[in-house]
């Protein structure tokens, strides 16, 4: 072998054993980048995981604070409980062990502040060493709805008159009751005018007060021979809230609750009841007197073009809370009555072609609540002028624990008002239970000549900075102007009794929207612009606006005071409503 090939043998041998050792290296090098690029991929995987998982405790948490929210204030026991079911109900598969739901208030008592946690096993990062993580999300709801309306106490309506010896007519109000007003609850049958004062309960639009029409009809300058239709009418009647506070026996009961056309003024069909007597009143003297009184509520009975002069049937229904809704219509039914109503009956309806149909036969309520007549009617003795229960089973009331209960007030037909009164009580104290309505309420209005006032609205910490609308329809068929003032509520860190400031007015009084400022947030209504009308008043609540007494349905009520220089009698309809959805997620 000559020394070239020699040498050339050498090289070659010490360049194949480089190649070998580089070779051994970058196998080694691309093992290890293997492994780094596997674990990155393992982490992409699980993190990828934990985020599918944080979206649906995130679901979970805002569903359990929608659901919970609505309970508040004054009920958070309610609250935490129903937001963790629901919480529950929305979480499915990505957790390794148990989910943990917790609910505390948020920075305001309307507020409720959910968090949904629960461990997550990594798949592929326990390969290197990452086991896995704990997955949290929260989230805040706020409650400003619906408008609790009416009254702060246990009655809605009045109570003033005297009671006689007999069970359950003895007065049950509670301290809460001061300054409620004296005005009757109204529902209107479903063929009464509308511009009679009922906005929702009557279906006839059958002739404006003025000729300048009925807001919210399908013909609004409708006339008897062309009758238009209520656009705003509800078959579902108006929905009280009963809220109790503490467990107890509760007693619900209506007064007058029936429909018995007496007029408004107890002028018609009584001629000679106040003589009578029966197992129900010992005080039928007083009671079943004709002419207006604490005991008389006024039922009408209208003739045509206002109504067609058929009974007003009243159906009544009381429920339990609403599991997870804010729709009180969704609770239980725990009992209900009915009545077909007592008037005069006549040979057919009235109707445009017949408007006054032949009488067949005239109320005679005399002989109906006579014990020793052979017509004696016992269930018109049983509610008539007086308290009734409206749950039967048990006479002496329902056990229940804290919530709120509803009783819903429908009228099936009927060409009258049917006007009554709501009361409830505890045995374990009647400060511990109120009434009120939501939202919306029609009253027949006694006033006096001169100032008075009367709750509206309870305005809880949750209306700051909302804006509140008060809508009022037809109070415009008194004898005189009213003058109506929107006062700022006790119990706040505004000034209770004051009127309030930059109230927008919109209507008849105050202007097409947007309306205008409102000097002292007062409109005066009078027959001649607002007879058929509704009529609007926009509150802004300041956005520092605080209710001291949140979780006391006594306390932040919104008062109205009327004054006039006549005595008024006069059925009205008035609604409030936040502006906004009542309950949303703020964070």
């Amino acid at each position: 072998m000559t020394p070239v090939v020699r040498a050339l043998e050498s090289r070659l041998r010490r360049v194949v054993r480089a190649d070998k050792e580089e070779a051994g290296a970058v196998v080694i090098l691309v093992a290890m980048l293997l492994v780094v690029f596997m674990g990155c991929a393992a982490i992409a995987v699980d993190l990828g995981r934990e985020q599918v998982v944080a979206a649906q405790l995130q679901k979970a948490a805002d569903a359990g604070a929608l659901a919970g929210a609505v309970y508040l204030p004054g009920n958070l026991a309610t609250a935490q409980s129903v937001a963790q079911a629901v919480a529950l109900q929305n979480v499915r598969v990505g957790l390794s062990g148990p989910v943990t739901v917790t609910s505390v208030l948020g920075i305001r008592p309307t507020q409720l502040k959910v968090t949904v946690s629960g461990p997550m096993t990594f798949t592929f990062g326990q390969a290197i060493g990452i086991n896995g993580t704990t997955v949290t999300r929260t989230a805040t709801a706020d409650f400003s709805g619906p408008t609790p309306m009416g009254s702060p106490c246990n009655i809605l309506g009045r109570e003033d008159m005297p009671s006689d010896s007999q069970t359950g007519q003895a007065p049950v109000a509670s301290a809460n009751c001061s300054g409620a007003g004296t005005y009757w609850v109204n529902i209107a049958g479903t063929y009464v005018n509308k511009a009679r004062g009922d906005a929702y309960a009557d279906l006839w639009c059958t002739q404006p007060d003025d000729g300048k029409g009925i807001d919210g009809c399908s013909i609004p300058n409708s006339t008897a021979g062309n009758p238009g239709t209520n656009t705003e009418y509800d078959p579902n009647g108006y929905i009280y809230t009963v809220r109790v506070t503490t467990a107890g026996i509760l007693n619900l009961q209506g007064y007058d609750i029936a429909w018995v056309a007496t007029g408004d003024n107890c002028t018609d069909n009584l001629a000679g009841a106040s003589a009578v007597s029966n197992t129900y009143v010992t005080d039928g003297a007083k009671r079943y007197a004709t002419g207006t009184s604490a005991y008389c509520t006024g039922d009408t009975q209208m003739n045509y073009y206002d109504g067609d002069l058929s009974a007003v049937k009243t159906i009544v229904t009381v429920r339990a809370p609403a599991a997870t809704s804010i729709n009180p219509l969704d609770g239980t039914t725990l009992c209900q009555r009915s009545w077909n109503g007592w008037g005069d009956q006549y040979a057919s309806p009235s109707t445009y072609a017949n408007p006054n149909p032949t009488l067949g036969k005239a109320l005679d309520l005399a002989t109906l609540l006579n014990f020793k007549s052979p017509s004696y009617d016992s269930s018109l003795a049983e509610v008539f002028h007086r308290w009734a229960n409206l749950c039967t089973g048990n006479p002496n009331g329902m056990y229940v624990t804290p919530g709120d209960y509803s009783i819903q007030v429908q009228t099936v037909g009927g060409g009258g008002q049917n006007r009554f009164g709501l009361r409830a009580s505890l045995d374990s104290g009647n400060s511990n239970v109120s009434i009120f309505a939501n939202g919306k309420e029609s009253m027949f209005n006694n006033v006096n000549a001169g100032v008075s006032e009367f709750f509206l609205v309870r305005l809880g910490s949750g209306a700051a900075a909302h804006t509140l609308t008060l809508r009022f329809f037809d109070m415009g068929d008194a004898t005189a102007p009213v003058s109506a003032v929107v006062l700022q509520p006790d119990n706040s860190n505004l000034t209770a009794g004051a009127p309030w400031s930059g109230c927008v007015g919109i209507g008849p009084t105050g202007g097409a929207s947007p309306g205008s400022l409102l000097s002292n947030c007062t409109v005066t209504t009078t027959s001649a612009t607002n007879g058929g009308r509704w009529q609007s008043i926009q509150v802004p609540i300041p956005s520092n606006y605080v209710c001291n007494a949140d979780s006391d349905q006594s306390k932040c009520w919104i008062k109205i005071k009327l004054t006039t220089t006549a005595a008024q009698a006069d059925t009205t309809t008035w609604a409030a409503s936040m502006d906004g959805d009542p309950v949303r997620i703020i964070r």
